[in-house]
């Protein structure tokens, strides 16, 4: 995980995917503090819907497991 501050309020977190294993970067409307402690302390932080409220559940997903929604539509389309 990589997680760079590119303003007050915004930040580019680069994760590898739990699902494939490859790394993709991801531009959230977020503090980098907040989001890089909740990642290193997620069982004492609260649910990741709770603390990041304003955040799509895509961008939720990839904060909790580096799946982009593009992975999601793919293995879905492999599925069917």
């Amino acid at each position: 995980m990589y997680i760079e501050r590119l303003n007050e309020k915004t930040c580019r977190l680069t994760r590898f995917s739990e699902l494939s294993g490859k790394g993709f970067a991801m531009v959230l409307p977020a503090d980098w503090k907040m989001v890089k402690d909740w990642i290193e302390n997620r069982q004492s932080r609260g649910l990741v819907q709770d603390v990041f409220p304003d955040l799509s559940s895509e961008q939720r997903e990839f904060i909790l497991t580096g799946i982009t929604p593009e992975e999601w539509n793919n293995l879905n389309m492999e599925e069917e």
